[in-house]
């Protein structure tokens, strides 16, 4: 006999699960199609036949129209809004012709408040200053429009009446802040030549391991003189004074300028002594030393001591290439300068003077100038 006929169940795609009829019509509903309706296959929806096809075309076909008439009735809404918003001055003046002539005439002008008490208390002058400045003011109008919409002819305004605007005080006194101004400018004063810089006495006392401290000052001035050469040259002068000690001089650099002696620089330094003064007079100078800061040791310049008169001395810079520029270099970026003396006595001391940034700026461009200038044996 033969087999029973098993029922068989549609092959499922391969790569995939089966898709069933609730998930098809998920998405028909998102697309705005009617799920499938049982007992009609494909092919009589194709073929246009089925129970109700004709009705469902006949209602599709009506809700299109709908929607289209109400796009367009929405449209002619849009665009006539749109023109009668863009022409409603023009639909205003057609329904109410006065209420757009009365907003068209200017209001009257009105005399400020604060005017008629300055026109009370003013004086004569005053007065007729105020009366030209609104005659000026009105000649430019000689017409003025009524709320009715006529006008009214009100002629020119009185004879000699000025044309220009009335002159007051503001007017007269507005170039005073820039005058001001200027001579505050010219008025200020220029900057001191030398400021006063510190410097120290040290003398040694007998018996006493510790030296006597004198606090004095120096001041340093850029000169320009001329002895001899072919043109000036720049000469710096230290004054220094410390009147506890009874102690001042002035030490002068400057350029060797006589041929015959065989120095590039020369330094000179001439003390004067006071009453009160313990030493007895300056015996001696040894050297000159220059350091970075007050307690340092210090560099020796190259250069040999001479005692001219009493309290005069003098100190002859090595005039060799390479002792001159150290000594320039020296003198040039060291700020303290230290002179070890010699008293009458016996006793010695120490002078320590600060250049400070006047005396460091003096000195800089001394140096430049000299080396422009080089040696006197170069016939400068």
């Amino acid at each position: 006999a033969a087999p029973a006929a098993v029922p068989t169940e549609p092959a499922v795609p391969a790569g995939g699960r089966p898709v069933s009829e609730k998930d098809w019509a998920h998405v028909d509903s998102l697309l705005g199609l009617e799920p499938d309706e049982p007992g009609y296959d494909d092919d009589e929806r194709s073929s246009g036949y089925g129970r109700d096809g004709d009705e469902t075309g006949r209602g599709g076909a009506k809700r299109i129209v709908i929607a289209v008439a109400a796009i367009v009735i929405l449209a002619v809404v849009a665009v006539g809004g749109y023109f009668a918003w863009q022409g409603r001055d023009t639909v205003t003046a057609l329904v109410d012709p006065g209420q757009e002539q009365a907003a068209e005439t200017p209001a009257e002008p009105e005399t400020p408040p604060t005017t008629e008490p300055e026109t009370e208390t003013a004086q004569a002058p005053a007065d007729d200053a105020a009366d030209e400045g609104e005659a000026a003011g009105e000649k430019q109008f000689t017409q003025r429009l009524l709320p009715d919409g006529t006008e009214v002819e009100e002629g020119l305004p009185a004879a000699g009446a000025s044309a220009g605007p009335a002159r007051t005080v503001a007017n007269q006194t507005s170039g005073a802040p820039a005058t001001s101004g200027s001579t505050q400018e010219a008025a200020a004063p220029a900057p001191p030549v030398g400021s006063a810089q510190k410097m120290f006495l040290y003398e040694e006392q007998l018996g006493q391991s510790v030296p006597s401290a004198y606090q004095g000052t120096v001041t340093w001035e850029l000169k320009q003189e001329n002895t001899g050469t072919a043109v000036s040259e720049p000469v710096i002068e230290g004054v220094m004074n410390v009147p506890e000690a009874g102690l001042s001089g002035v030490i002068t650099f400057r350029r060797n300028d006589d041929s015959s002696l065989p120095a590039s620089h020369l330094i000179d330094i001439a003390f004067t002594l006071g009453d009160n003064f313990q030493g007895g007079a300056v015996d001696n100078v040894q050297r000159i030393s220059l350091k970075n800061t007050e307690a340092a040791r210090g560099d020796p310049l190259i250069a040999v001591s001479a005692k001219i008169t009493d309290d005069l001395y003098m100190l002859a810079l090595n005039d060799f290439d390479q002792a001159r520029g150290q000594n320039l270099a020296l003198l040039a970026e060291r700020n303290w300068i230290d002179i070890p003396i010699t008293y009458r006595n016996g006793r010695r001391a120490l002078l320590t003077l600060e250049k400070g940034t006047t005396g460091m700026a003096i000195f800089d461009r001394a140096v430049q100038e000299w080396q422009a200038l080089g040696d006197i044996g170069d016939n400068n």
